[in-house]
């Protein structure tokens, strides 16, 4: 009778702490994980008190929680998004379903939404935020993104900066000079009927630019490649042609304005032509073909655009079979942007034909964008020069909800969701590209 008394008190005790050892093992683990919640908080909070806004007196990220040199995986649009606009983040990395809109005065949760996995791509849509303010995106593995603004007038504001800089800029090469300012004369063409009561300020910020230009040109017209420590570097048959597009252009935007300076653009852009000319006649199709021809095919098309004289349609027309090479070069984008928009007589078999060919390769582009977006290389300057043409014109021309899309991906590649996590107004020769496409959104 004892010994079955005393193993039923064995059998209590050892219930008793088994029941203390599982509650303890609950304790310890409940304690564990509420901790690693905790630290992943306090990793929030930390970067609440630490985080920094990136380049543009938005000074480098250091996130705590990241090794020195390690760059955010949660890609935004740096410059911010507009109130009623698209906003969408881009993700460099699979490790999370979710992530969350966290208002940095607050520190709180303003929006949950899901990341949407892709063939090439990872994006969430925050579209629903629409309050004021200053936004980080994060996630549970990826951590954060930079801060960003939600504001109105977002995009007036960088593309006003970015004539800012334009008229200060250092100018050193003749051909990177000639795209900035094309690109921005293209904004202000294609924009004219929204810009016309600024028309003055945009075209007095780039006219440095012009006026830089002029200094580079010799007495018999030809036009050095630019400057540099100080002295000019030589005349070329590139740099001319160029000079001749570009001044041409100028010439017809600035009549209205300042008719005597843009008649001294318009000599000096006939006075590169004839160097040209003299330097060596333009090669028609079916022979040698110069090396220039691109350049001096788009000074062709302006002049024509400017004078509407016949001698340059036929140089342009003659040599505008350019097969595949067509969309391979920003210059022959600019020289059948020019032939397609221009206000004298053309070709209409010649104009249908580009602009199919132009609308199959902006269509090729365009889903090339939808799907990659942050991979792209920036390294591939002729291309990130030339695609954004070919969008905007396609868009102009033929509206879609698929060049749209890809112009609003470019427009956030270009501002910061890219791998490198930069924004290309740091890069030089990328603020007319940037200028242009900001004025789409404004």
């Amino acid at each position: 009778m004892i010994k079955i008394k005393k193993s039923k008190e064995f059998l209590n005790r050892s219930k008793s702490q088994f029941f203390q050892f599982l509650f303890l093992l609950i304790g310890i683990t409940v304690l564990f994980t509420t901790e690693d919640w905790r630290y992943k908080e306090g990793k929030k909070r930390e970067y609440l008190e630490q985080i920094k806004r990136p380049t543009q007196g938005m000074e480098e990220l250091k996130e705590p929680w990241l090794l020195e040199g390690d760059a955010p995986k949660v890609l935004i649009n740096h410059v911010g998004y507009e109130e009623g606009g698209e906003k969408t983040a881009y993700f460099l990395g699979t490790e999370d379903r979710n992530f969350q809109v966290i208002s940095y005065e607050t520190g709180e949760a303003v929006f949950t939404g899901v990341i949407e996995y892709k063939e090439k791509t990872a994006i969430g849509d925050f579209s629903q935020v629409k309050e004021p303010g200053c936004y980080f995106i994060w996630t549970k593995n990826m951590g954060s993104s930079y801060l960003f603004s939600i504001d109105t007038g977002i995009y007036e504001n960088e593309a006003r900066k970015i004539l800012d800089k334009i008229e200060k800029r250092q100018r050193k090469d003749t051909e990177v000079e000639t795209k900035v300012l094309t690109d921005c004369l293209l904004a202000y063409f294609y924009f004219q009927e929204r810009m016309e009561t600024e028309e003055s300020s945009i075209l007095e910020k780039i006219k440095p630019g012009i006026d830089w230009l002029l200094s580079l040109q010799e007495e018999d017209g030809g036009v050095h490649q630019g400057i540099e420590g100080g002295i000019k570097k030589g005349v070329s048959s590139e740099s001319t042609g160029r000079f001749a597009a570009t001044l041409a252009m100028f010439s017809q935007a600035y009549r209205d304005y300042n008719k005597e300076y843009s008649e001294e653009c318009k000599k000096a852009a006939l006075l590169a032509w004839n160097f040209l000319e003299n330097y060596h006649p333009l090669v028609l199709s079916g022979e040698k073909v110069l090396k220039d021809e691109e350049e001096r095919r788009w000074a062709a098309a302006q002049l024509y655009n400017l004078t509407g004289s016949p001698i340059y349609r036929r140089l342009v027309e003659e040599t505008m079979d350019m097969g595949k090479e067509a969309y391979g070069k920003e210059e022959n984008v600019y020289s059948i942007l020019s032939y397609l928009t221009a206000k004298h007589p053309i070709d209409i078999e010649m104009c249908t034909n580009l602009m199919g060919r132009l609308l199959t390769e902006a269509s090729s582009v365009s889903r090339k964008w939808s799907e990659m977006n942050h991979e792209m290389d920036k390294g591939d300057r002729e291309r990130l020069y030339r695609e954004p043409l070919l969008l905007m014109y396609a868009q102009y021309v033929a509206p879609s909800k698929q060049y749209e899309t890809a112009i609003k991906a470019q427009i956030d590649y270009f501002l910061g969701c890219n791998k490198d996590n930069v924004r290309f107004l740091e890069i030089d020769g990328m603020e007319g590209v940037l200028y242009f496409l900001l004025n789409y959104k404004m």
